[in-house]
């Protein structure tokens, strides 16, 4: 098989691939119209060429592009998931830093070339890689010991990253790191119970939205004195049902819209929210698919329109009421439910 250059003609086998990874009908037009090289393309419009970097699959085509004189071209070579991984071991080495952070955050980097590109000395590079969830163990247990705290905040956020890492990390002097463990659905709930005391409001917020913290600390972090981590406790699915009841009587709009919202919210909590004196909560129930009918069919007559479209959306709303909407006095309410009605009509269920 000879060696593709840019100067080869881009064959059929390569207008497919780019049709199969849904180029523009224009890119493909133009490629179809004669004989066209990778020179041709490159010249004609270097977004093309970038696109074709990036979206690729045939590895002599990538192989090709990873040497282009252009860094822009090569970062898309190295983000690219289908990038073989000896090209990506060569764009590890790439001069330019950014080339080389494609290739850190790419999944389907070798652990050796992770663990190369950890010691790199761009922190954006060890960035990519903290934040890799294809990198080895060893190498996050390393970089949470990095000097640049946004590199220990990825390591923090990897879902990758070990349990131990974690505990360690949920006490680094920056509050961003320890946000960044709070955040994580592989924290260990002890840990995320440490960090409910937190000292920073966001740090507490990020343990109030996860959705592995502990129901007794949910119970605890939902009489925090800040409302916004209240507010994570409220839009938790994982909240249990006795305190989204307690959260539905906060004095803060925001926290009772958050229990609104929530798929988990008991029918009866939703029946009492319906009535909130507050539109967005209101709202918030009314576009809530675990509302119960009667409940919408009562918001369907809401004296905001806002609320009264966020049932003409609900998939879980009745046919008899959507019916009664289609007729609403305000335009985007009739819309939205003449659209629903339809959806019924074919059998169509929203997600």
């Amino acid at each position: 098989m000879s060696v593709l250059t840019v100067e080869s003609v881009i064959d059929e086998k390569v207008i497919e691939n780019c049709e199969i990874n849904d180029a523009c009908e224009a890119g493909l037009s133009w490629l179809r119209k004669k004989p066209r090289s990778f020179a041709d393309l490159r010249d004609h419009r270097m977004d093309w060429y970038r696109w074709l970097a990036e979206h690729c699959t045939i590895s002599d085509v990538l192989d090709q592009l990873a040497t282009d004189t252009v860094a822009y071209v090569r970062c898309g070579v190295a983000e690219n998931a289908a990038t073989p991984p000896a090209t990506l071991r060569q764009l590890a080495t790439d001069t330019e830093a950014d080339v080389r952070c494609g290739v850190a955050k790419n999944a389907a980097t070798p652990p050796a070339t992770l663990r190369q590109l950890a010691t790199d000395t761009e922190a954006d590079v060890r960035c990519g890689v903290a934040k890799n969830a294809a990198t080895p163990p060893a190498t996050l247990r390393q970089l949470a010991t990095d000097t640049v705290a946004d590199v220990r905040w990825g390591v923090a956020e990897n879902a990758a990253t070990p349990p131990a890492t974690l505990r360690q990390l949920a006490t680094d002097t920056e509050a961003d790191v320890r946000w960044g463990v709070a955040e994580n659905a592989a924290t260990p709930p002890a840990t995320l119970r440490q960090l409910a005391t937190d000292t920073e409001a966001d740090v507490r917020c990020g343990v109030a939205e996860n959705a592995a913290t502990p129901p007794a600390t949910l119970r605890q972090l939902a009489t925090d004195t800040e409302a916004d981590v209240r507010c994570g406790v409220a839009k938790n699915a994982a909240t249990p049902p006795a305190t989204l009841r307690q959260l539905a009587t906060d004095t803060e709009a925001d926290v009772r819209c958050g229990v609104a919202k929530n798929a988990a919210t008991p029918p009866a909590t939703l029946r009492q929210l319906a009535t909130d004196t507050e539109a967005d909560v209101r709202w918030g129930v009314a576009k809530n698919a675990a509302t119960p009918p009667a409940t919408l069919q009562q918001l369907a007559t809401d004296t905001v329109a806002d609320v009264r479209w966020g049932v003409a959306e609900n998939a879980a709303t009745p046919p008899a009421t959507l019916r009664q909407l289609a007729t609403d006095t305000v335009a985007d309410v009739t819309r939205a439910a003449r659209v629903s009605l339809r959806r019924v009509a074919a059998g169509v269920t929203c997600g």
